[in-house]
């Protein structure tokens, strides 16, 4: 302080001066005793011991997660590139080196065999060589799998996440569960960076939630992404092992077996990010008041962990289950089931296609369904054989060398076929009864036919019909030079139904000498005649002759006069027919057109096509036909066809028949099934059947035993390849 001026002043004192510290130490001991105060009334009202608690399950759960965000942040959204590890680069070297050894050797030893002439063995050469080159590059092809299926594995989160500034490739283990629990803005906002895994999930649903995520939701997670990686692993550096085992039993259901796991495998990981950005997303519209959970009013947090359930009951059954399977046979990866049950997948699939077919009247997709049901059985008893039995490879090799004497020695016991013709199924189809018009008539006053036809160039004319008995001397009277110079303009005969038309003057002279030489010509038809057409007084129409002439003239009557055609039906359907059409005159506008007389439904010449449709329409029914098939391998179909055809014998009920060489089998009409199993029973049972080997020789069993017969018998049945039936009975005897 500055010294009171001369003269004499008065001023305060600097009271801090005189009472020194005491104002900071009161300052300091009011705020020590309300933080005191507060702290005794957060332990009396609980809320101490509430954040303490607190902060210890956020601690304990962010050290349980920790040893988690490291698989979470590596594997869980995308495949890793496993043909980039070291580890599998070395492991798979060793394994694919051996197995690329044997191969060689197993090339060697075929092309040698091949170069002797066997060229049976030529399509094992090539599997080997194929299997070789897919060896050395297995771990290449497997590679870039992983790199497009993380590519379009980026693809789709961002269209679903709806973000594409994000690379989700880079995100750690952290931010990709703080995604799940607080939707994209866990990703962008840097308000979140800042709290850990376990502080997020307290705000966001409190302990329960975050119990509930870091004991269940998160471990749940973290062993399918385990169990995902180490599969790939495994299944890379085993994939030489497998080809090469492929290559040498010849069991293709090895390869079906791997590409199934390892196909599951990979899709499970596209599941499991595709579960994630779902729920990313969901959070995302819930935080801004939209999407399903918000209209439903729960918080995905809640539903978080019931999707994980769902999704581990998924993963169970698409994956989990197969590949429990898979490592309980690891040799053939259970292969044999994965084709059973596609075979019986897809005989579900066939009888749908039947039914479809059936419903749409369509014969082409009921075929179709028929098709794929065989190919289905097919695939199911191929799948079944692969479960019952080891590779035969070896067991055929030792009976080629022992002349079959090892098949003796092991009781395998030849039969012929017991099924000969299998009921597979049936076609229905809607097919209509075929509708022909025969005869003409013109309906119209006879003056009026008359006079018409008189202006296009007929003649009066007369028509007899001469009576079987007389007809052979008939054609020899007109033959004669005589008669013939007099005559032959003037008549037009056809023996085939003895009907004469004589026109003109001419040809009433020539009905006259007939009738003094005896032939009865009493029963005559008058009416008019031009090039061999004769149209009678009461309207009939008669065609005698052939050729482009008469053509043209039946041509003028049906243009000139009201002609009209009787459809081949009873009188009772041509009344039953023609009232219906009487029914429904606007779909039907010509039917005012129709005669309907006694003896049936006359139909003018221009409306034949059109009511031929509605007429064939009206008697629509009903055709099932059933599918045999026959031995399986057979090659005796075509023959028996052809047999049946040339010997004209089952005329009656063959054209019912439709045969297909390629499948092995026949549709038959129900009707006239029984008459086809007769015949065909008896064709097989009058012939020996014979099999034939790779090398041409003919088998027939005899007694059991497959015999070598020499030729093919000269009433022999086709049976197909022996190799085939060897390879079945095996199966048998060792079922």
């Amino acid at each position: 302080p500055e010294e009171p001026a001369s003269g004499g002043g008065w001023s305060l004192p600097d009271w801090t001066i005189i009472l020194g510290p005491l104002p900071k130490i009161l300052a300091d001991t009011g705020e020590r005793m309300e933080q005191m105060t507060t702290t005794v009334s957060d332990v009396m009202n609980g809320t101490f011991l509430k954040t303490a608690v607190d902060s210890l399950v956020i601690l304990w759960a962010d050290e349980s997660l920790t040893p988690m965000l490291t698989v979470f942040q590596k594997i869980y959204l995308f495949t890793p590139r496993i043909a980039e590890l070291g580890f599998v680069r070395t492991l798979w070297s060793a394994i694919t080196i051996l197995c690329v050894i044997a191969l060689f050797v197993g090339i060697g030893v075929l092309t040698n065999q091949v170069l002797k002439g066997k060229k049976d063995m030529r399509k094992l050469l090539i599997g080997f060589i194929v299997s070789l080159g897919t060896s050395i590059f297995s771990l290449t092809i497997l590679n870039i799998i992983n790199v497009l299926l993380n590519w379009l594995t980026q693809m789709m989160t961002e269209g679903i996440i709806g973000t594409t500034d994000l690379d989700y490739t880079s995100l750690s283990g952290q931010e990709i569960l703080k995604a799940l629990t607080m939707g994209s803005d866990a990703l962008t906002d840097p308000a979140y960076a800042g709290k850990t895994l376990g502080e997020t999930l307290s705000e966001v649903g409190g302990l329960f939630s975050l119990l509930v995520h870091t004991y269940t939701v998160f471990p749940v997670m973290y062993v399918l992404a385990t169990i995902k990686i180490l599969t790939l692993i495994g299944m890379a550096i085993g994939v030489g092992f497998w080809i090469a085992y492929v290559a040498f039993s010849g069991r293709l259901e090895v390869l079906i077996g791997f590409l199934n796991i390892y196909i599951r495998t990979l899709f499970v990981g596209v599941i499991m990010t595709l579960h994630w950005a779902i729920f990313v997303k969901a959070q995302t519209d819930y935080s801004l008041g939209e999407g399903i959970w918000a209209e439903m009013g729960v918080h995905p947090v809640i539903a978080a962990p019931v999707s994980v359930i769902v999704l581990l009951i998924l993963l169970y059954f698409i994956w989990l289950k197969p590949l429990w399977r898979g490592v309980r046979d690891p040799i053939t990866l259970n292969g044999g089931k994965v084709v059973e049950n596609a075979g019986h997948w897809s005989e579900k699939a066939s009888t749908s296609l039947q039914a479809i077919g059936k419903r749409l009247g369509s014969e082409g997709i009921q075929k179709r369904g028929l098709n794929f049901a065989s190919m289905a059985k097919k695939m199911q008893d191929s799948g079944r054989k692969m479960q019952e039995s080891r590779s035969q490879l070896g067991n055929r090799m030792l009976s080629k060398a022992t002349g079959g004497v090892s098949e003796v020695l092991q009781g395998v016991h030849y039969e012929q076929p017991k099924d000969w013709a299998v009921q597979t199924g049936d076609i229905v189809t809607p097919e209509a009864m075929p509708v022909s018009f025969a005869g003409a008539q013109v309906v119209a006053e006879a003056h009026e036919i008359a006079h018409t036809l008189k202006a296009e160039g007929y003649q009066a004319g007369t028509m007899i019909v001469v009576p079987k008995a007389e007809r052979a001397d008939m054609q020899n009277m007109l033959a004669l030079p005589n008669f013939q110079q007099k005559y032959g303009s003037a008549l037009t005969y056809k023996a085939a139904t003895g009907e004469l038309v004589a026109s003109g003057k001419n040809g009433s002279a020539a009905l006259n000498e007939l009738r003094e030489a005896q032939f009865t010509v009493t029963d005559s038809v008058h009416g008019h005649t031009l090039d061999g057409v004769f149209v009678g007084q009461d309207g009939g129409v008669k065609k005698i002759a052939t050729g482009k002439a008469v053509d043209e003239a039946l041509q003028t009557v049906k243009q000139k006069l009201p002609a009209f055609t009787k459809a081949n039906l009873s009188p009772e359907d041509a009344a039953a027919a023609h009232g219906q059409l009487l029914a429904n005159p606007k779909r039907y506008p010509w039917v005012d057109k129709l005669k309907l007389r006694k003896d049936g439904l006359w139909v003018p010449e221009e409306l034949v096509p059109e009511v031929k449709t509605v007429l064939e329409g009206m008697q629509k029914h009903g055709v099932k036909r059933i599918q045999l098939d026959l031995p399986k391998g057979s090659r005796f179909l075509g023959k028996m066809m052809k047999e049946w055809q040339d010997s004209g014998t089952h005329d009656e009920w063959l054209p019912a028949v439709e045969a297909d060489e390629k499948t092995n089998r026949v549709l038959v009409q129900q009707e006239k099934l029984t008459s086809f199993q007769a015949a065909y029973d008896a064709y097989r049972k009058e012939r020996t059947p014979y099999w034939r080997t790779a090398s041409g020789k003919v088998k027939v069993i005899l007694d059991g035993q497959p015999v070598d017969y020499g030729q093919p018998p000269l009433r022999g049945l086709d049976m197909g390849s022996f190799e085939d039936l060897q390879r079945e009975m095996m199966r048998k005897q060792q079922s």
